[in-house]
């Protein structure tokens, strides 16, 4: 839990499967184990984090390594989140547009699939989460803002922080999709036959 936690920058609960303890500690099989975490930053960890709900299965441990037969999970970005991900990205320097475009709150709109994004209080642009090639891209429908186009980096910060923390997952592990649902986004992650090495 503690190493969980220290990765994925948010608190993390570790819940084993139903296989008794005693006899996982004898033979190294674990069976299922599931991964949480709330999205709340944890000690020491800076910036916002997606809540990450994660189930491994076939899970068993030979020395250093530990293999995972299957394993599926979800990672949720709420609104907020996105937004705070967006605004502190702009004001770490690099903003968009030399500073006149900065983000104020993102809206989900399941239903369309979309995600509507208040720009500086002036116009409101129209971004469709999508996975290409097996990464994140969001994409705006809107071509520009006060005559400007929307630069490539719009909504950046949300990227790069799903990045950050999908980075920390196994190797093999892939996203599989995405979606916009009630108050935030979901991605979906899979992946088979994983194997994980042990950490100092």
């Amino acid at each position: 839990s503690d190493e969980v936690t220290a990765s994925l920058g948010s608190p993390a609960q570790v819940e084993l499967g139903a296989r008794p303890v005693i006899l996982s500690y004898i033979d190294g099989n674990l069976g299922s184990v599931r991964i949480t975490t709330d999205g709340s930053a944890a000690d020491g960890a800076t910036g916002p984090a997606p809540q990450i709900d994660i189930r491994a299965d076939g899970v068993r441990t030979e020395g250093d390594l530990t293999y995972v037969d299957s394993l599926t999970g979800t990672a949720f970005v709420s609104e907020q989140t996105m937004s705070a991900a967006a605004q502190s990205e702009g004001a770490a320097g690099d903003t968009l547009l030399g500073g006149l475009i900065q983000v104020q709150e993102i809206i989900a709109d399941p239903a369309a699939g979309t995600l509507r994004v208040s720009i500086s209080g002036l116009a409101e642009a129209v971004v469709t989460p999508r996975l290409i090639g097996g990464d994140l891209e969001m994409q705006p429908e809107q071509a520009s803002i006060l005559g400007f186009p929307l630069p490539s980096e719009f909504l950046g910060g949300t990227v790069s922080m799903m990045d950050s923390a999908l980075a920390e997952l196994p190797e093999g592990v892939q996203l599989t999709g995405v979606r916009v649902v009630p108050g935030g986004m979901t991605v979906d992650i899979a992946g088979q036959d994983v194997v994980l090495e042990a950490t100092e």
